[in-house]
């Protein structure tokens, strides 16, 4: 197991009840700033991600397709989209065998 801390030098099958509950803390702690900073980029090139990766796909593919920039294509909301792919996750995992 490798020792994060300076001067963590407990064996695993040697350690308490407390010293997990404050090795799963900091294990929680820097799980918790890794999301931060990781929301903090995203949230920052949101406009690239949006534009490039989300955006860009659909408008290649309606220039091949030969439609017209002012044709609108209708899409879902996304609630609807979220129950379904909730509702296709539930349905394949009734399918899987046991």
């Amino acid at each position: 197991m490798l020792n994060w801390r300076k001067g963590a030098e407990h064996d695993p099958k040697e350690m308490g009840f407390l010293d997990h509950l404050e090795e799963l803390r900091w294990v929680l702690i820097r799980g918790g700033v890794v999301l931060l900073v990781l929301a903090i980029v995203v949230f920052n090139f949101s406009g690239w991600i949006f534009d490039s990766i989300i955006i860009h796909p659909l408008s290649t593919c309606r220039e091949s397709a030969g439609h017209d920039e002012h044709q609108h294509v209708v899409g879902l909301h996304p609630g609807t989209a979220l129950y379904l792919l909730g509702d296709l996750a539930i349905r394949r995992s009734r399918t899987l065998p046991a």
